[in-house]
C-alpha cells in the first residue's frame, strides 16, 4: 500500500513541476472560472479530488459519472489553470484500507 501512495506522490509531483508549461504552450490554459464553466457545462464534470502539489499549485480531478470522463488540471496561485491530463471511462475505485501497526 505504501508504494502505491508514494508512487501516486510522485506522479502528481511531476503534474505539478512540469505540465503547466507545456500545457500554456499547447493552448490549454485559462483563468479557472473559465475551465471550471468548461468541464461543468460542457462534460458535466465535477470535482473529485484534489490537493496541494507545492505552494503555488493546486491540482484537481474532475470527473463525470455520466459521459465518463475525466480532467486533470493544475491550478497556479495567479488563478490559471491549466489542463494537463485527460480521458474517458472513468471508474470511481474505492477500497478498503486496514490499519496495520500501532497508530500512533
Amino acid at each position: 500500500m505504501f508504494k502505491r501512495i508514494t508512487v501516486f506522490a510522485l506522479i502528481f509531483g511531476a503534474l505539478a513541476a512540469a505540465p503547466p508549461v507545456w500545457a500554456q504552450s499547447q493552448g490549454s490554459c485559462a483563468p479557472r472560472d473559465t475551465v471550471i464553466s468548461q468541464l461543468a457545462g460542457k462534460f458535466a464534470e465535477v470535482r473529485k479530488g484534489a490537493g496541494l502539489a507545492n505552494a503555488n499549485a493546486l491540482i484537481e480531478v474532475w470527473t463525470s459519472k455520466s459521459t465518463g470522463s475525466w480532467t486533470i488540471i493544475v491550478t497556479q496561485a495567479n488563478g490559471t489553470s491549466c489542463i494537463v491530463a485527460a480521458g474517458d471511462t472513468w471508474i470511481d475505485a474505492t477500497e478498503n484500507i486496514e490499519v496495520q501497526g500501532d497508530p500512533v
